[in-house]
């Protein structure tokens, strides 16, 4: 028996209690969407007049909003699990810095700008480019204010089940 129509054939010559009728529980309410109408939820890391760090073991979304007013956001990706092929991550910046730093097989594409400040995005993917590594995305503005994604060399993204499985990643 798998459905609620399947059970009433068992329970039709049952009494009723209180002369009711029997009713199947009510339904779950929906699961909560973890997608808005803009797309993905967002994780957000924001700094204000301060400093907002995310780096170690993390696993990002496909969504990131670094957000720096005056303070100073640092993205460390080079420990990081990737569990899409790309990350997109948006950021603001006015009178602050921000840094992220990828793996050197990561490959990165930068979007955006600087008025009276730095947006600069370093890809250092070309010479040895990896087609199954994830793909960064940064896009946004520097206004009076810098933003600087570059590569750290020696770091890598690896295929954590292949070590698992005991055969090189890559």
């Amino acid at each position: 028996m798998k459905t609620v129509g399947e059970l009433d054939v068992l329970v039709r010559d049952l009494p009723a209690a209180h002369g009711a009728a029997w009713a199947p529980a009510a339904s779950p309410p929906p699961p909560v969407p973890v997608a808005g109408p803009q797309g993905p939820a967002a994780e957000t890391v924001l700094a204000v007049c301060s400093s907002a760090t995310r780096k170690g073991r993390w696993r990002p979304g496909a969504l990131i909003r670094a957000v720096s007013v005056l303070g100073d956001v640092s993205l460390d990706l080079t420990e990081a699990v990737f569990e899409q092929q790309v990350t997109e991550i948006n950021v603001s910046c006015v009178l602050g810095n921000v840094d992220i730093v990828v793996p050197e097989n990561v490959t990165l594409r930068g979007y955006g700008g600087g008025v009276l400040g730095n947006f600069e995005v370093t890809d250092g993917s070309a010479a040895g480019a990896d087609p199954q590594a994830p793909v960064v995305i940064v896009r946004g503005f520097a206004l009076l204010g810098n933003v600087e994604v570059r590569p750290k060399r020696g770091s890598r993204v690896t295929d954590l089940a292949a070590k698992l499985r005991g055969r090189p990643g890559t």
